[in-house]
């Protein structure tokens, strides 16, 4: 067989340098077979001045319903007055009196008609003689006196009713009364004096945290200037003498004296801050209470104009009820004479039917001046009869009116106690919005807070690996040194020997990880 010769070359580092690698690995290996607990991410929850808002905002939840019902109460109010104004209106409507005034009126022209032919009716008149009796009788007109007392009972009743509304129609200012009271102590509670002792509440509560990062920042500034003058004194030779002890307690009263006025200018700083804050939520809240006492003695004067006019409309609807006992007086007196003078009429035709001696021309001048008196009583009825009707026709309209504003003033009245409930939620929903802000600034701060924390925990959790990284970086640039060994074989060994030579190498091999601590 032809021999076959093998050449074997290992580079190797170092002993020294290639223990302190094996090392850097196996302390890598070690820390990465230890867990690392890493800490968890924590979310700040919310603050008790979030939990009140939300508490605040779900109470505020429909605080404007009891306005929109005061309101749609006055409006259907407001309604219900208008439509009795309608109706009213409907009432006063007098079309049909006027028909009764143009028949009157029609009963003159005719009565006005038949004096031309009273002429004719002399010869008549004898005849008439038998027939005089009848008609004194027929002068008995007592009956026609009924409708006359009637009306005048219609027109007491009402009279009375009249005086009674004139009584009741007093005004009623006591809601006025309340709420002007309510205005009043709030306008006075708007006026307090300040009280410079809530500024305590505005304190800031980080403060005393700033005063301890400055003093220590002082105190290391202190320890380097220190170090630099026993440096100093060090290297003129003065250290531990009299002047060097001078100059420490220099440094030290100067040091002193600006912590005093560091100190003292930020507690003058931050009281100062306090003071402004609180004064400034003292004004906004008088000026709040102000408001709300104005707002009040608005609504009192309104409520005593609304009492004034209720009181007016009642007196102007007693003085037309009594207007109207007054008219149905004058009708039933109207009505009296009008029978007085149909029994004076009948009297006066049975007188001329009796004096059937008279001359022909005395007895048609008699029948036409009767015919000429009724006449003017018809035309005199139908006139009363249309003014009644225009009177009452007018007074329906007046009472109308004035029933109309009053129902415009309750649905104005309506509008603004909802408009009153609008601008209580609005105002409800910016105090919610003010205190949730505030929380949700405390909870950023917490939440930096536990962040902060999280981070430094997981510094110093993988720390140990950032010193093992740097220690490979130097061992990365550290020099290195090799060694080569180099082996020869002789002629190639039988198959025995080749699986002889395999199992020392194998031993070898074993032997070296062994060594090198790596089983």
């Amino acid at each position: 067989m032809a021999e076959t010769t093998y050449s074997e070359q290992i580079v190797r580092e170092a002993p020294g340098i290639e223990a302190y690698k094996i090392g850097l690995l196996q302390s890598a290996k070690g820390l990465t077979d230890q867990p690392v607990n890493l800490p968890a991410y924590q979310v700040a929850g919310f603050n008790p001045d979030q939990t009140a808002a939300f508490a605040q905002a779900r109470q505020g939840i429909g605080a404007y319903q009891p306005y929109l019902a005061g309101g749609q109460q006055a409006l259907q109010q407001g309604l219900g007055t208008t439509q009795e104004a309608a109706n009213v209106l409907r009432g006063a409507d007098t079309r049909n009196q006027y028909g009764a005034a143009q028949q009157a009126m029609n009963m003159s022209g005719q009565a006005a008609n038949q004096m031309t032919g009273a002429a004719g009716m002399i010869n008549p008149a004898y005849q008439n003689l038998a027939s005089a009796n009848q008609y004194a009788v027929g002068s008995d007109t007592s009956g026609m006196f009924g409708g006359a007392y009637g009306m005048l009972g219609q027109g007491a009743g009402l009279t009375g009713l009249a005086a009674q509304q004139a009584m009741s129609a007093q005004p009623d200012y006591r809601g006025a009364t309340g709420l002007m009271g309510a205005g009043i102590g709030a306008t006075m509670g708007g006026t307090g004096q300040y009280n410079p002792q809530s500024a305590q509440s505005f304190m800031n509560p980080y403060q005393r945290d700033v005063i301890d990062a400055t003093m220590a920042e002082m105190n290391r500034q202190q320890k380097l200037t220190q170090q630099g003058l026993n440096a100093q004194a060090v290297r003129s030779g003065a250290f531990g003498g009299a002047r060097e002890g001078i100059q420490r307690q220099e440094l030290q009263r100067n040091v002193d004296q600006q912590k005093a006025s560091t100190i003292a200018n930020l507690m003058s700083q931050g009281y100062t801050q306090a003071q402004a804050q609180a004064q400034q939520a003292y004004e906004s809240g008088q000026q709040r209470q102000l408001a709300a006492g104005q707002q009040l003695g608005s609504q009192a004067a309104l409520a005593g104009q609304l009492a004034t006019q209720q009181a007016q409309l009642g007196q102007s609807g007693a003085g037309l009820v009594g207007n109207l006992g007054a008219q149905y007086g004058q009708l039933a007196g109207q009505q009296g004479s009008l029978a007085g003078q149909q029994s004076g009429i009948q009297q006066n035709i049975a007188n001329l039917l009796q004096q059937q001696a008279a001359t022909q021309g005395n007895l048609a001048g008699q029948q036409a001046g009767i015919y000429g008196q009724q006449a003017g009583i018809y035309g005199n009825l139908g006139q009363g009869i249309g003014n009644l009707a225009n009177q009452q026709f007018s007074q329906g309209q007046q009472l109308a009116s004035g029933l109309g504003q009053f129902g415009a003033q309750l649905g104005n009245l309506g509008v603004q106690n909802a408009a009153l409930g609008q601008t209580a939620q609005q105002l409800g929903q910016q105090d919610v919005n003010f205190l949730y802000n505030i929380g949700a600034q405390q909870q950023g701060l917490t939440q930096q807070q536990l962040d902060a924390q999280r981070n430094t925990q997981l510094q110093q959790a993988y720390e140990p690996y950032q010193r093992l990284g740097f220690l490979s970086d130097i061992y990365k640039g550290a020099p290195t040194s090799q060694q080569s060994i180099s082996a020869a074989t002789a002629p190639t060994p039988s198959t025995a020997q080749q699986v002889a030579g395999l199992g020392i190498a194998g031993l070898s091999a074993a032997a070296a990880g062994k060594a090198a601590k790596l089983f």
